[in-house]
């Protein structure tokens, strides 16, 4: 077997390698994700969007108290 064939059998080993390994951790970061998920939702963690609905609620709540403590002219 010459040299040039060896070292073009190592290149497709270790290509094949590296293609595995990026496919598994690509399977890895998607299950890691979904077990993520899944413990925040068994948790009742609220969202992003849940607390900035609560921000604007509470900013409105506040100018309506600013409103209702001026006094009547």
């Amino acid at each position: 077997m010459s040299s040039q064939k060896l070292f073009d059998d190592l290149s497709k080993m270790a290509s094949g390698a590296f293609s595995t390994a990026d496919a598994f951790r690509g399977e890895a970061e998607t299950w890691v994700k979904t077990m993520a998920q899944k413990i925040f939702h068994d948790m009742h963690l609220a969202t992003q969007e849940d607390l900035d609905v609560l921000k604007q609620r509470i900013a409105s709540l506040e100018a309506e108290v600013a409103a209702l403590k001026k006094p009547i002219e």
